[in-house]
């Protein structure tokens, strides 16, 4: 009895590393997108802690604060974690019967080449 030897093929070799090859391929490509994700929320979490921080901030002011008076404000840049965030904020008086103000605290940032921003609004009275 003669017994033959058989292995595998240098085609199907190269055809089972090129496949091998794609799998690790997406593999990387999706760890890549998930500390992008991950590095995006990160900073949108931090753009509203600061912008939460900042409406804290107001409502600790008396409410004919310089602050609080009607306009567009703005402060300097806000860097946190390496990353500059731009924090702004608007009083309107919306003409109720009682004395409010209505606060529209904006934080905006970018990210690889992209503009991002995140808004809070608030409505107190005087009483309040």
């Amino acid at each position: 009895m003669i017994e033959t030897k058989r292995g595998f093929t240098f085609i199907e070799v190269v055809v089972a590393i090129f496949i091998f090859a794609l799998g690790i391929m997406g593999i990387v490509k999706m760890q890549s997108e998930a500390i992008h994700a991950n590095s995006y929320s990160m900073q949108l979490t931090d753009a509203v802690n600061i912008a939460q921080d900042h409406v804290e901030k107001l409502r600790g002011l008396s409410f004919n604060h310089d602050s609080m008076s009607t306009g567009v404000h703005s402060t300097s840049t806000v860097i946190h974690r390496g990353v500059p965030f731009n924090l702004s904020w608007s009083v309107v008086n919306p003409g109720t019967f009682r004395p409010s103000r209505e606060v529209l605290v904006s934080v905006r940032w970018q990210e690889k080449g992209t503009n991002h921003q995140i808004s809070l609004e608030v409505l107190w009275d005087q009483l309040n």
